[in-house]
């Protein structure tokens, strides 16, 4: 069973990029799409990786390593001292405690 596709619609790439494509695809024995989409899918794997690890993400289960899910970074080491905050940590302007 395969993964449902999302259309990205035409994208246009610079002539070397499309050639090196054309030729690792060639030797791999596949179509540049099936390249192009396996190299977006490991990018993507490792944003998502990258970003958990930031976040402070339990891999293993999914969850916040922490109750404010920010992998034991303390609440007050933003340097955001004296000045109040949003729901996601950004300054409010013009506001402070």
């Amino acid at each position: 069973m395969s993964v449902p596709l999302k259309d990205l619609s035409k994208i246009a790439v610079a002539e070397r990029t499309h050639r090196t494509l054309a030729r690792i695809a060639r030797n791999r024995d596949m179509h540049v799409s099936e390249l192009v989409r396996e190299i977006l899918d490991e990018f993507v794997g490792r944003q998502i990786h990258n970003a958990k690890i930031v976040l402070g993400v339990d891999i293993d289960n999914g969850e916040l390593a922490d109750s404010e899910g920010l992998g034991g970074i303390p609440a007050d080491s933003s340097g955001l001292k004296g000045i109040r905050t949003d729901s996601h940590g950004a300054p409010r302007r013009g506001q402070r405690k």
